[in-house]
């Protein structure tokens, strides 16, 4: 039907943007993906950066912008654990028939497990743990890069580029990791610290799979990287099981470098998502389907 209400759920994370759009029955017609969306970044560009998932996924599922007025979207954003942004962003002039605002961690926690309750640590750029059960929302880290972040993808590319400088200024030994990053920098300290001034979490988090492939090629440095990145997921996931957490799912393309050797101390506490984060999106617009016009839901309350 040309009127139906359609859902949309948007998985916005801090590397790139992903869009979902289904009918009422959950079934995908489309998808979409654009770059970064976290909430700290100036809005007009996040909102860009959402629509042109959403359009993506439009033309992908045969819709055009005139049906922007009957989707129903679920966005799941990095950084809107902060209620201000969230509020600000939600509060835009938005095409849609409804837009609610949570952060990527319940997102990805409604999606992993089809909407019931259980854990996840997310470690990708960014990094943070989400127990729901019960009502309750519990969350660990994820107080947004460079304070938090523990183990992600971003904290790791910046101790390469820490080390990388520690190593030109003759304070730790050279390796092949530092020497890598070196050259990526045309062998220019100078270069390095100019690009920091600008470098957004995204642009640290590009090194971590050098720095995985380096650790796994026996480069002490990188070695040494991963095993404190690792000690730091462990953390927070042990913090999730204290306060009750049975079962973990692990997610972000962080967390599957890690996953083999997090399965090792971890054991049977760790599960696959049933799902991603977009459907976690879907599932929690889907919840409010009955909401009108534009405003900010929060599920996460701690």
């Amino acid at each position: 039907m040309a009127d139906a209400p359609l859902f949309v759920g948007i998985d916005g994370g801090g590397t790139r943007c992903r869009a979902r759009i289904s009918d009422a029955q959950l079934n995908t017609l489309g998808e979409g993906v654009s770059g970064s969306a976290n909430i700290f970044l100036p809005h007009s560009q996040v909102m860009a950066t959402i629509l042109a998932a959403v359009s993506e996924a439009a033309t992908e599922a045969g819709l055009t912008t005139t049906d922007f007025s009957r989707m129903h979207v679920g966005m799941a954003l990095a950084g809107a654990e902060d209620k201000r942004q969230q509020t600000a962003l939600a509060s835009r002039h938005w095409p849609f028939a409804s837009v609610q605002i949570e952060t990527d961690a319940y997102g990805a926690c409604k999606g992993a497990f089809n909407g019931a309750d259980g854990a996840i640590q997310i470690v990708g750029t960014g990094s943070v743990g989400l127990l729901l059960q019960q009502d309750e929302c519990i969350r660990v880290g994820g107080h947004e890069f460079p304070i938090s972040d523990q183990g992600s993808g971003a904290i790791i590319g910046l101790e390469a580029i820490r080390t990388t400088l520690l190593a030109y200024d003759g304070i730790v030994a050279s390796s092949a990791m530092t020497d890598w990053i070196y050259h990526f920098f045309q062998q220019d300290s100078d270069e390095i610290v100019n690009w920091s001034k600008q470098a957004k979490p995204a642009d640290y988090g590009r090194f971590a799979r050098q720095v995985f492939d380096f650790a796994d090629g026996g480069d002490p440095l990188a070695e040494e990287i991963i095993d404190r990145a690792l000690v730091d997921v462990i953390a927070m996931i042990n913090r999730l099981q204290q306060r009750g957490a049975k079962r973990v799912a692990l997610m972000g393309a962080v967390a599957l470098r890690m996953q083999p050797l997090l399965q090792q101390e971890l054991g049977g506490l760790l599960v696959e998502p049933a799902a991603d984060a977009m459907h976690g999106a879907l599932l929690m617009v889907q919840e409010r389907e009955t909401v009108s016009g534009t405003e900010s839901a929060v599920g996460c309350r701690e």
